[in-house]
């Protein structure tokens, strides 16, 4: 489940990135650090260790990283020693796999290669069932959503809000309770769902998460969604004058930029 949610995500923010951005082997040179942040190192880096692993085998692929951590504890390495050493301790002894991964694509391009795995979760199946049927016109007391964890929870969100009105969207919220979640995945959601659909009887929850709130993660994408239209612009940088002075640096100045703030 969390594995087929982190590539949905990482397809997501590879969409709204620049093409440099995208690369596991980033140059900086010339370029703000701080812009290089995205869950791309992390997302794109598991799906190429994973695509190593489904090539050689976890017996084999789990030998080569106890070496490697046992090689390069409590050291830096570069990009160019690791793939030497992912070349010589583990893909020189399996040329068939060595074969069908290009190492090439993986670190220094654009995108996700086409051997890019997919997970498939049976529990997210569940889920879009539930979408096809609220799409088709069942009412949200009529959805099956038992048991359901945070992440078949944000899969939904984003499988059933995008398009609706005001009206099906408040039958979602009293159904299910998302503006008074205290899971601040699901509402994080919710809200930027709800900026985007211009429903403003989230703004007061609204309000005191971006307050209370300082993760870059959350922030940033509710201030964008704010800052596309003028009167969403207005009232963010009410709000931001009052959160500002509680948000980490980083977080400061991508707010600041997104806003065109001017302290």
């Amino acid at each position: 489940l969390e594995r087929e949610l982190a590539r949905a995500e990482l397809e997501r923010e590879m969409a709204e990135l620049e093409p440099w951005q995208h690369v596991l082997h980033c140059e900086l040179a010339g370029k703000n650090p701080d812009d290089a942040f995205s869950s791309v190192p992390y997302e794109k880096g598991a799906l190429f260790l994973r695509r190593v692993e489904e090539l050689v085998g976890r017996d084999k692929f789990d030998a080569w990283l106890h070496g490697w951590f046992e090689r390069h504890a409590f050291t830096s390495v570069t990009t160019s020693e690791m793939l030497a050493d992912l070349e010589a301790r583990l893909l020189r002894a399996h040329s068939a796999a060595r074969a069908k991964l290009d190492l090439r694509a993986w670190i220094d391009g654009t995108g996700l290669p086409a051997d890019a795995p997919r997970p498939n979760s049976p529990l997210l199946r569940v889920v879009d069932r539930e979408v096809e049927r609220w799409k088709g016109g069942a009412t949200a007391r009529e959805l099956d959503t038992r048991g359901w964890v945070t992440g078949q929870w944000l899969r939904f969100l984003l499988g059933a809000c995008p398009g609706q009105t005001h009206e099906r969207l408040r039958e979602l919220d009293a159904a299910f309770a998302f503006t008074r979640s205290g899971n601040s995945e699901i509402l994080f959601q919710w809200l930027e769902l709800c900026i985007r659909a211009g429903l403003h009887d989230v703004d007061a929850k609204l309000e005191e998460f971006l307050v209370e709130v300082g993760r870059r993660k959350f922030l940033k994408p509710l201030y964008a969604a704010l800052a596309s239209t003028p009167e969403g612009l207005a009232w963010a940088k009410r709000v931001y004058a009052r959160a500002r002075p509680g948000y980490h640096s980083v977080s400061v100045g991508t707010v600041d930029a997104l806003l065109g703030w001017k302290p």
